[in-house]
Protein backbone atom coordinates (compact mmCIF):
# COMPACT_ATOMS: atom_id res chain seq x y z
CA UNK A 1 0.00 0.00 0.00
CA UNK A 2 1.46 3.18 -0.90
CA UNK A 3 1.74 6.40 1.09
CA UNK A 4 -0.78 9.48 0.78
CA UNK A 5 0.39 12.56 0.06
CA UNK A 6 -1.33 15.82 0.41
CA UNK A 7 -1.08 18.52 -2.58
CA UNK A 8 -2.24 21.69 -3.22
CA UNK A 9 -4.67 22.07 -6.38
CA UNK A 10 -4.26 25.49 -8.29
CA UNK A 11 -7.99 26.50 -10.15
CA UNK A 12 -8.03 29.78 -12.40
CA UNK A 13 -11.55 31.54 -11.51
CA UNK A 14 -13.30 33.32 -13.86
CA UNK A 15 -12.80 36.41 -12.69
CA UNK A 16 -9.05 35.61 -13.32
CA UNK A 17 -7.97 35.31 -9.97
CA UNK A 18 -6.88 31.92 -8.53
CA UNK A 19 -8.30 29.56 -6.12
CA UNK A 20 -6.43 26.69 -4.34
CA UNK A 21 -7.86 23.48 -2.96
CA UNK A 22 -6.47 20.81 -0.61
CA UNK A 23 -6.92 17.41 -2.59
CA UNK A 24 -4.78 13.74 -1.71
CA UNK A 25 -3.53 11.10 -3.50
CA UNK A 26 -0.84 8.57 -4.32
CA UNK A 27 3.08 9.88 -4.73
CA UNK A 28 3.95 10.21 -8.65
CA UNK A 29 6.54 7.73 -8.78
CA UNK A 30 4.13 5.26 -7.38
CA UNK A 31 1.20 6.22 -10.12
CA UNK A 32 4.16 5.64 -12.73
CA UNK A 33 4.66 2.44 -11.18
CA UNK A 34 1.17 1.15 -11.15
CA UNK A 35 0.21 2.60 -14.88
CA UNK A 36 3.08 0.76 -16.10
CA UNK A 37 2.25 -2.24 -14.26
CA UNK A 38 -0.98 -2.33 -15.50
CA UNK A 39 -0.35 -1.76 -19.32
CA UNK A 40 1.90 -4.76 -19.06
CA UNK A 41 -0.61 -7.00 -17.55
CA UNK A 42 -3.23 -5.58 -20.07
CA UNK A 43 -0.39 -6.08 -22.41
CA UNK A 44 0.20 -9.71 -21.90
CA UNK A 45 -3.43 -11.01 -21.55
CA UNK A 46 -4.27 -9.32 -25.34
CA UNK A 47 -1.14 -11.29 -26.71
CA UNK A 48 -2.03 -14.38 -25.27
CA UNK A 49 -5.65 -14.30 -26.13
CA UNK A 50 -4.48 -13.54 -29.77
CA UNK A 51 -1.80 -16.20 -30.26
CA UNK A 52 -4.36 -19.30 -29.00
CA UNK A 53 -7.38 -17.54 -30.08
CA UNK A 54 -8.77 -17.50 -26.92
CA UNK A 55 -12.79 -15.43 -26.25
CA UNK A 56 -12.78 -13.84 -23.02
CA UNK A 57 -13.79 -10.59 -21.69
CA UNK A 58 -11.17 -8.64 -19.99
CA UNK A 59 -11.98 -6.99 -16.52
CA UNK A 60 -12.30 -3.04 -16.17
CA UNK A 61 -8.50 -1.71 -15.79
CA UNK A 62 -7.39 -0.78 -12.19
CA UNK A 63 -6.75 3.16 -13.63
CA UNK A 64 -10.56 2.71 -13.54
CA UNK A 65 -10.96 3.20 -9.61
CA UNK A 66 -8.30 6.48 -10.47
CA UNK A 67 -5.71 5.40 -8.24
CA UNK A 68 -3.90 8.12 -10.45
CA UNK A 69 -5.92 11.13 -9.41
CA UNK A 70 -6.23 13.98 -6.53
CA UNK A 71 -9.19 12.98 -4.58
CA UNK A 72 -11.21 15.69 -1.96
CA UNK A 73 -10.54 13.63 1.09
CA UNK A 74 -7.66 11.39 2.64
CA UNK A 75 -10.95 8.76 3.30
CA UNK A 76 -12.05 8.68 -0.24
CA UNK A 77 -8.57 8.22 -2.01
CA UNK A 78 -7.37 5.52 0.33
CA UNK A 79 -10.60 3.56 -0.55
CA UNK A 80 -10.43 4.13 -4.44
CA UNK A 81 -6.40 3.01 -3.81
CA UNK A 82 -6.96 -0.34 -2.03
CA UNK A 83 -10.08 -1.27 -4.52
CA UNK A 84 -7.61 -0.32 -7.21
CA UNK A 85 -4.69 -2.24 -5.89
CA UNK A 86 -7.20 -5.42 -5.14
CA UNK A 87 -8.12 -4.91 -8.47
CA UNK A 88 -5.01 -5.85 -9.87
CA UNK A 89 -5.30 -9.50 -8.03
CA UNK A 90 -8.75 -9.73 -10.56
CA UNK A 91 -6.14 -9.26 -13.09
CA UNK A 92 -4.08 -12.23 -11.94
CA UNK A 93 -7.31 -15.00 -11.95
CA UNK A 94 -7.82 -13.56 -15.67
CA UNK A 95 -3.83 -13.70 -16.73
CA UNK A 96 -4.27 -17.51 -14.52
CA UNK A 97 -7.26 -18.25 -16.46
CA UNK A 98 -5.43 -17.65 -20.02
CA UNK A 99 -2.49 -19.21 -19.01
CA UNK A 100 -4.71 -22.51 -17.99
CA UNK A 101 -6.47 -22.25 -21.37
CA UNK A 102 -2.81 -22.60 -23.26
CA UNK A 103 -2.56 -26.34 -22.27
CA UNK A 104 -5.34 -27.32 -24.20
CA UNK A 105 -4.99 -24.49 -27.42
CA UNK A 106 -3.06 -24.99 -30.26
CA UNK A 107 -0.42 -21.68 -30.79
CA UNK A 108 -1.58 -19.59 -34.21
CA UNK A 109 1.51 -20.76 -35.68
CA UNK A 110 4.54 -22.74 -34.61
CA UNK A 111 5.63 -23.38 -31.02
CA UNK A 112 8.39 -21.52 -29.98
CA UNK A 113 10.63 -23.90 -28.37
CA UNK A 114 13.61 -22.07 -27.61
CA UNK A 115 14.14 -22.94 -24.29
CA UNK A 116 12.04 -25.79 -21.86
CA UNK A 117 9.60 -23.04 -20.94
CA UNK A 118 5.61 -23.26 -22.02
CA UNK A 119 5.47 -21.84 -25.53
CA UNK A 120 3.37 -18.34 -23.99
CA UNK A 121 6.60 -17.49 -21.99
CA UNK A 122 8.85 -17.93 -24.97
CA UNK A 123 6.58 -16.32 -27.11
CA UNK A 124 6.34 -12.99 -24.54
CA UNK A 125 10.43 -12.94 -24.60
CA UNK A 126 9.96 -11.22 -27.90
CA UNK A 127 8.38 -8.28 -26.75
CA UNK A 128 10.45 -5.59 -25.30
CA UNK A 129 7.79 -5.23 -21.96
CA UNK A 130 8.87 -8.72 -20.76
CA UNK A 131 11.77 -9.72 -19.59
CA UNK A 132 13.12 -13.46 -17.97
CA UNK A 133 12.99 -11.84 -14.52
CA UNK A 134 9.08 -10.33 -14.48
CA UNK A 135 7.91 -13.83 -16.35
CA UNK A 136 9.53 -15.66 -13.55
CA UNK A 137 8.22 -13.95 -11.32
CA UNK A 138 4.54 -14.27 -12.95
CA UNK A 139 5.31 -18.15 -13.31
CA UNK A 140 6.31 -18.70 -9.34
CA UNK A 141 3.02 -16.43 -8.49
CA UNK A 142 -0.10 -17.73 -7.73
CA UNK A 143 -1.49 -16.90 -10.92
CA UNK A 144 0.33 -20.12 -12.55
CA UNK A 145 -0.09 -22.12 -9.37
CA UNK A 146 -2.97 -24.20 -10.12
CA UNK A 147 -2.77 -26.75 -6.85
CA UNK A 148 -5.78 -26.78 -4.04
CA UNK A 149 -3.36 -24.03 -1.77
CA UNK A 150 -4.67 -21.47 -4.45
CA UNK A 151 -7.74 -20.23 -4.04
CA UNK A 152 -10.38 -19.85 -6.90
CA UNK A 153 -13.67 -18.93 -7.25
CA UNK A 154 -15.86 -21.22 -8.24
CA UNK A 155 -18.77 -21.63 -11.03
CA UNK A 156 -22.44 -22.66 -11.72
CA UNK A 157 -21.90 -25.59 -15.07
CA UNK A 158 -24.71 -26.31 -16.36
CA UNK A 159 -23.31 -29.28 -17.87
CA UNK A 160 -26.14 -30.60 -20.00
CA UNK A 161 -26.33 -27.27 -22.66
CA UNK A 162 -23.63 -28.03 -25.46
CA UNK A 163 -21.11 -25.21 -25.54
CA UNK A 164 -17.80 -25.51 -28.25
CA UNK A 165 -15.85 -23.01 -26.60
CA UNK A 166 -16.44 -24.62 -22.63
CA UNK A 167 -13.46 -26.31 -21.67
CA UNK A 168 -14.76 -30.01 -20.37
CA UNK A 169 -15.18 -30.70 -16.66
CA UNK A 170 -12.31 -32.70 -15.80
CA UNK A 171 -10.55 -29.14 -16.90
CA UNK A 172 -11.97 -27.63 -14.19
CA UNK A 173 -11.13 -30.21 -11.62
CA UNK A 174 -7.47 -30.74 -12.85
CA UNK A 175 -7.49 -26.83 -12.05
CA UNK A 176 -9.12 -27.04 -8.45
CA UNK A 177 -11.72 -24.82 -9.43
CA UNK A 178 -15.25 -26.00 -7.62
CA UNK A 179 -18.00 -26.09 -9.45
CA UNK A 180 -21.92 -26.09 -8.75
CA UNK A 181 -24.24 -28.35 -11.04
CA UNK A 182 -27.53 -27.32 -12.02
CA UNK A 183 -30.03 -30.15 -11.19
CA UNK A 184 -32.92 -29.96 -13.17
CA UNK A 185 -35.25 -33.07 -15.30
CA UNK A 186 -32.77 -32.03 -18.55
CA UNK A 187 -29.84 -33.23 -16.20
CA UNK A 188 -31.73 -36.49 -15.37
CA UNK A 189 -32.64 -36.91 -18.71
CA UNK A 190 -29.60 -36.54 -19.80
CA UNK A 191 -28.42 -39.36 -17.68
CA UNK A 192 -30.99 -41.61 -18.68
CA UNK A 193 -29.79 -41.44 -22.16
CA UNK A 194 -25.98 -41.86 -20.96
CA UNK A 195 -25.20 -43.91 -17.95
CA UNK A 196 -21.38 -42.69 -18.00
CA UNK A 197 -22.75 -39.61 -16.58
CA UNK A 198 -23.88 -41.11 -13.75
CA UNK A 199 -21.33 -39.48 -11.90
CA UNK A 200 -23.12 -36.06 -11.45
CA UNK A 201 -25.61 -37.14 -10.11
CA UNK A 202 -26.26 -36.30 -6.61
CA UNK A 203 -27.21 -38.34 -3.70
CA UNK A 204 -30.87 -38.25 -3.08
CA UNK A 205 -30.44 -38.40 0.39
CA UNK A 206 -28.08 -34.68 0.25
CA UNK A 207 -31.25 -33.50 -2.41
CA UNK A 208 -33.61 -34.60 0.67
CA UNK A 209 -31.67 -33.09 3.55
CA UNK A 210 -31.09 -29.49 0.71
CA UNK A 211 -34.79 -29.86 0.51
CA UNK A 212 -35.55 -30.41 4.03
CA UNK A 213 -33.79 -27.54 5.26
CA UNK A 214 -35.13 -24.96 2.60
CA UNK A 215 -38.69 -26.03 3.75
CA UNK A 216 -38.01 -25.40 7.47
CA UNK A 217 -39.07 -22.41 8.52
CA UNK A 218 -39.67 -21.40 13.08
CA UNK A 219 -43.67 -20.70 12.42
CA UNK A 220 -44.59 -20.62 9.10
CA UNK A 221 -44.69 -22.99 6.46
CA UNK A 222 -42.72 -22.46 3.43
CA UNK A 223 -45.81 -23.67 1.55
CA UNK A 224 -48.55 -21.54 3.27
CA UNK A 225 -46.61 -18.81 2.36
CA UNK A 226 -45.72 -19.23 -1.40
CA UNK A 227 -49.18 -20.43 -1.52
CA UNK A 228 -50.37 -16.70 -0.21
CA UNK A 229 -48.03 -14.88 -2.19
CA UNK A 230 -47.66 -16.45 -5.40
CA UNK A 231 -51.09 -18.63 -5.94
CA UNK A 232 -53.13 -17.68 -8.69
CA UNK A 233 -55.53 -20.50 -9.98
CA UNK A 234 -55.24 -21.41 -13.80
CA UNK A 235 -56.79 -23.69 -15.90
CA UNK A 236 -53.41 -25.15 -16.89
CA UNK A 237 -51.17 -26.32 -14.13
CA UNK A 238 -48.22 -26.01 -16.13
CA UNK A 239 -48.36 -22.10 -16.40
CA UNK A 240 -50.27 -22.11 -12.73
CA UNK A 241 -48.13 -19.26 -10.50
CA UNK A 242 -47.29 -21.23 -7.82
CA UNK A 243 -45.74 -23.76 -9.89
CA UNK A 244 -43.92 -21.38 -12.37
CA UNK A 245 -41.90 -19.96 -9.00
CA UNK A 246 -41.25 -23.49 -7.65
CA UNK A 247 -40.53 -24.15 -11.21
CA UNK A 248 -41.84 -27.85 -10.16
CA UNK A 249 -42.28 -29.04 -14.22
CA UNK A 250 -38.63 -28.65 -14.51
CA UNK A 251 -37.52 -30.47 -11.44
CA UNK A 252 -36.08 -33.64 -11.54
CA UNK A 253 -38.85 -36.92 -10.41
CA UNK A 254 -37.23 -37.07 -6.83
CA UNK A 255 -37.45 -33.64 -6.36
CA UNK A 256 -40.78 -33.11 -7.79
CA UNK A 257 -41.95 -36.01 -5.55
CA UNK A 258 -40.53 -34.49 -2.64
CA UNK A 259 -41.85 -31.17 -2.97
CA UNK A 260 -45.18 -31.88 -4.18
CA UNK A 261 -45.84 -34.33 -1.30
CA UNK A 262 -44.57 -31.52 1.13
CA UNK A 263 -47.15 -29.35 -0.28
CA UNK A 264 -50.07 -31.66 -0.44
CA UNK A 265 -49.94 -32.67 3.07
CA UNK A 266 -49.86 -29.13 4.44
CA UNK A 267 -53.54 -28.88 3.48
CA UNK A 268 -54.70 -27.76 7.07
CA UNK A 269 -52.13 -24.55 7.31
CA UNK A 270 -52.73 -23.40 3.90
CA UNK A 271 -56.24 -23.07 5.12
CA UNK A 272 -55.01 -20.37 7.54
CA UNK A 273 -53.82 -18.22 5.00
CA UNK A 274 -57.11 -18.30 2.83
CA UNK A 275 -54.78 -20.68 0.33
CA UNK A 276 -55.13 -24.38 -0.38
CA UNK A 277 -53.48 -26.32 -2.64
CA UNK A 278 -56.43 -26.62 -4.85
CA UNK A 279 -56.62 -29.35 -7.95
CA UNK A 280 -53.90 -27.65 -9.84
CA UNK A 281 -51.08 -28.95 -8.09
CA UNK A 282 -52.79 -32.52 -7.76
CA UNK A 283 -53.64 -32.67 -11.43
CA UNK A 284 -49.39 -31.98 -12.18
CA UNK A 285 -48.53 -34.58 -9.75
CA UNK A 286 -51.19 -36.81 -10.76
CA UNK A 287 -49.62 -36.18 -15.08
CA UNK A 288 -45.75 -36.73 -13.68
CA UNK A 289 -47.52 -40.36 -11.99
CA UNK A 290 -49.17 -41.37 -15.02
CA UNK A 291 -45.50 -40.26 -17.45
CA UNK A 292 -43.70 -42.64 -15.24
CA UNK A 293 -46.19 -45.73 -15.57
CA UNK A 294 -46.12 -45.38 -18.69
CA UNK A 295 -42.52 -45.25 -19.50
CA UNK A 296 -42.30 -48.00 -16.86
CA UNK A 297 -44.77 -49.93 -18.71
CA UNK A 298 -43.20 -49.39 -22.36
CA UNK A 299 -39.92 -50.70 -20.75
CA UNK A 300 -41.59 -53.61 -19.65
CA UNK A 301 -42.91 -54.77 -23.31
CA UNK A 302 -39.59 -54.59 -24.42
CA UNK A 303 -38.07 -57.62 -26.33
CA UNK A 304 -35.43 -59.85 -24.30
CA UNK A 305 -33.86 -61.48 -27.10
CA UNK A 306 -30.52 -60.97 -27.72
CA UNK A 307 -29.66 -59.62 -24.39
CA UNK A 308 -29.00 -61.90 -22.79
CA UNK A 309 -26.10 -64.10 -24.35
CA UNK A 310 -25.08 -67.61 -23.05
CA UNK A 311 -21.78 -68.87 -23.87
CA UNK A 312 -21.80 -72.43 -23.71
CA UNK A 313 -18.71 -74.61 -23.91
Amino acid sequence: MPRIEEVKLFFSEPSGQFRTEIAFRMPEDDIKAWLREEARIVKLAYLIKLRYSISANAPPKPSSFHFDRPHKSYSIAKRMICVACEWFAIWMGHISYLIAKTEILVPNGEQDRSSPAPDWYNYLLKYPEFNEAWLDGLSLSAACTFDQKTPRAGIIFQWSDAHKHREPIQWFYDHHIPLWFIWSNKEEEAILNDYSLAYLQPPEELVEEALTRLFSTPNVPLAGLIMQRYFRLGSDPITNKTVEFLRLQHAPSFVFEFTAKRFLRQELSLRRFGATADASLSALKASRDNEIQVAAQAASSFPYHGLLVTVEE
